[in-house]
């Protein structure tokens, strides 16, 4: 049986119902990567129909447009199934009247028992030398998806620009709203978990999520969408306890006939590179800011190629104490710090300067090892897992690079110099 392609429609509109636009995981988190490609999945579906009982399937390359081209697809889609696989989450209408189907609006305990995982069952396969993948949704969500009775229209393209999770969620709600002007008011802390993307728990202070999630996000937006918000807020004396946004369309705006821009995923890739899972790279970018955290990635990158066996997530969470901007320390000081007490400055981690004879001496073995065969590269890779292994350094994403000789990768070369250097 010849399966379909993913035709190319230009302009990439989702359809998104707005049943589900507003979701919150209630065992784990979404990342900002997760929820593009699940918006992308959607829009296949919508353009494949009722398929009954054989599913959705599409390549994984035309999935993984809307990502880095060049990233390891397979890697990328199998953490990013188990995402949508493992991840239950609450679907919360927007307003009365938009929620999932059986709901009465009113009726708030109908509304907590409406919880799904966002994918039923997921199968990968390989037909030539292409992967495949083959998804289902849970029947709900699949008769929302198929026929949508309100819904926003999601631009894939413009979706694809945004960075964060915050972003992306953010997006999509006033997406909704481009016609009416202005999005439903809710509480502040209504607003928190959704575009976290994880169920919070403690109480939050506003001025925190305002400028280290909302400005961000909205930032994004009106840098890269096709809308424009603005942020709204309802006070009680001193107090913010209700938000809402503005929308409205860029006049000049014009919506790429291409195909998807890909969204750089290098960053990520280098986090994973060090050990930092995703979710974390994602909660510290929500924290700090997109630019901070890719400068700090950088310096804590190199710094740990001078020290192997560093706790990388710590380190980078060091480092990003340093760069993160004298606005955030300050921050910092204020909340723990007395009027009377003098916070001392947090230094900023200094990068190694390079010795050029060794740099030399690794550059001409970086040299030596990509000039041998590629049987003969292997052998050694081999060689160098067995090494971690027996002292007791390895971790998941070394052996996972070792594993798909992705020599070149940071955390592998590290380990990599230095065994050749000693055993050649």
């Amino acid at each position: 049986m010849q399966l379909p392609d993913v035709p190319h429609e230009r302009g990439d509109i989702y359809r998104k119902p707005v049943a589900t636009l507003a979701m919150v995981p209630i065992n784990g988190r979404l990342t900002a990567g997760g929820r593009k490609l699940y918006n992308v999945m959607g829009r296949v579906a919508q353009r494949q129909g009722d398929v009954g009982k054989r599913g959705y399937q599409a390549k994984l390359k035309a999935l993984l447009r809307v990502l880095d081209k060049g990233s390891n697809e397979a890697g990328i889609m199998r953490r990013y199934l188990t995402e949508m696989m493992s991840t239950r989450c609450e679907w919360r209408p927007l307003k009365p009247g938009e929620g999932l189907p059986g709901e009465h609006p009113d009726d708030v305990s109908l509304s907590e028992v409406r919880i799904f995982a966002l994918l039923a069952e997921v199968r990968c396969f390989q037909r030539g030398r292409e992967n495949w993948v083959t998804w289902f949704y849970p029947p709900t969500i699949e008769e929302q998806i198929l026929n949508p009775r309100l819904y926003a229209q999601i631009n894939l393209t413009t979706m694809a620009r945004l960075g964060t999770h915050a972003a992306v969620a953010l997006y999509e709600l006033c997406a909704r709203y481009q016609g009416s002007g202005r999005t439903p008011r809710k509480p502040w802390g209504w607003w928190v978990p959704v575009l976290r993307g994880h169920e919070v728990t403690g109480d939050r202070e506003y001025r925190k999520f305002k400028s280290e999630l909302l400005k961000p996000a909205i930032a994004q937006i009106n840098e890269h969408t096709e809308i424009e918000i603005d942020l709204v807020e309802y006070r009680e004396g001193a107090a913010v306890v209700d938000l809402q946004f503005t929308v409205k369309p860029k006049p000049d705006f014009k919506l790429d006939q291409g195909d998807i821009e890909p969204v750089d995923l290098t960053p990520v890739e280098q986090a994973l590179a060090l050990g930092i899972r995703e979710l974390d790279y994602d909660v510290l970018v929500d924290r700090y800011g997109e630019g901070p955290v890719l400068r700090a990635l950088e310096i804590a990158a190199r710094q740990l190629r001078q020290e192997p066996g560093t706790n990388a997530l710590a380190h980078l969470k060091w480092v990003l104490e340093g760069v993160a901007g004298e606005s955030t320390r300050k921050a910092a000081r204020r909340r723990t710090s007395t009027p009377s007490e003098v916070a001392t400055p947090v230094p900023v981690p200094s990068v190694p300067v390079p010795d050029p004879e060794q740099e030399l001496k690794r550059e001409q073995l970086r040299r030596d090892f990509e000039a041998l065969p590629p049987g003969q590269q292997k052998q050694w890779l081999l060689r160098l897992r067995d090494d971690v292994v027996d002292k007791g350094v390895a971790t998941p994403a070394l052996l996972r690079r070792i594993a798909d000789g992705d020599w070149k990768s940071p955390v592998v070369l590290a380990r990599l110099e230095k065994y050749f250097a000693s055993h050649q």
